[in-house]
């Protein structure tokens, strides 16, 4: 079988040729598939990071399309230096007579982010102030689905890094009509701030600070409003974002439960603790809209059907 590479120079050229409504409307469609079972997945092995060993997490997922078309995904991260992550990621769609082996970081990215502004467009009715916590490629993929899926009025957002924080800014303001407001993470008056009256808050960047508890706590969460919706997007197994009354007080929806157990916010609670209401493909399939006007809680720990995007790099590859 011929092997063709896209490394991640190629893939930057190409995604600027994908409008973010064609990576939205692509995305919902396969959760749509996925719900009817036209995709599912035949391989999945997640090895989390081992407290008092140096950090390893491993991921592998496959998924099968009606058609036989396979996408493999493997992501290996390690902290050599015990500090910065080093991370490989690599998705490889297989069809009858080619493999295409693709520098995975721009699918992973991007999928994840819209992922979290889908669940959004499921569980809450009218959103027109966000607020995200993180200025990296997942929240700017975040930014621009959100965009383009709500008539917005305001952007608010909290970084740790003041050069994160304009950059972050700048983007914003070249990519959206929205008033934007930024605001320092560590500091909780500006946290009150951001969270003050919002919709949706977006939640994809680690909350720690010199061994300082800085989790977000229910009564920040409830200074939004009262139908509001979470999207946390940092189910790597390693991370503690939320005080786990906020779940508690959450109608909760997870890309597999088993999972988000392991994974994500929900290892933290019991194991019968929880109101898990269902997945991200019930909610694209219209099943939980009953939650919209509740505080839901989107835990993501990752979603193998939806790295199918990579069909569409694939497909602007042999365009071009």
């Amino acid at each position: 079988m011929e092997t063709v590479k896209i490394d991640s120079e190629q893939i930057e050229r190409l995604s600027e040729n994908i409008a973010i409504n064609k990576i939205v409307e692509f995305l919902e469609n396969i959760l749509k598939l996925s719900y009817d079972g036209k995709i599912r997945i035949t391989d999945e092995k997640v090895q989390p990071p081992e407290k008092g060993r140096p950090y390893h997490f491993h991921l592998e997922l496959e998924t099968e399309d009606e058609n036989g078309i396979k996408v493999r995904k493997v992501i290996d991260e390690r902290k050599p230096d015990g500090v910065n992550v080093k991370k490989d990621t690599l998705i490889t769609l297989i069809d009858s007579d080619k493999e295409y082996e693709v520098a995975g970081d721009f699918v992973t990215d991007t999928r994840t982010g819209v992922a979290g502004a889908l669940a959004a467009k499921y569980l809450t009715e009218n959103p027109s102030v966000i607020a995200i916590v993180g200025a990296g490629k997942v929240p700017r993929q975040f930014a621009l689905a959100a965009n383009y899926l709500f008539n917005l009025c305001e952007i608010r957002f909290a970084t740790r890094s003041e050069k994160s924080r304009v950059e972050f800014y700048e983007f914003l303001k070249n990519n959206t009509n929205a008033k934007i407001r930024a605001y320092d993470i560590f500091n909780f008056d500006h946290r009150k701030r951001l969270l003050k009256d919002a919709d949706i808050l977006f939640e994809a960047a680690p909350l720690r600070k010199d061994g300082d508890d800085v989790r977000l706590k229910l009564k920040e969460i409830m200074l939004m409003n009262p139908s509001a919706h979470i999207s946390s997007m940092t189910g790597d197994g390693n991370q503690h974002n939320f005080y786990e009354d906020v779940l508690l007080k959450s109608a909760i929806v997870v890309d597999d439960e088993k999972s988000a157990r392991k994974n994500s916010e929900l290892r933290h609670l019991a194991q019968n603790e929880g109101n898990v209401v269902g997945t991200l493909f019930d909610a694209a399939n219209g099943k939980l809209d009953m939650h919209k006007h509740h505080l839901t809680f989107y835990d993501s720990s990752g979603n193998a059907q939806l790295d199918r995007l990579v069909e569409l790099i694939v497909r602007e590859y042999n365009r071009s």
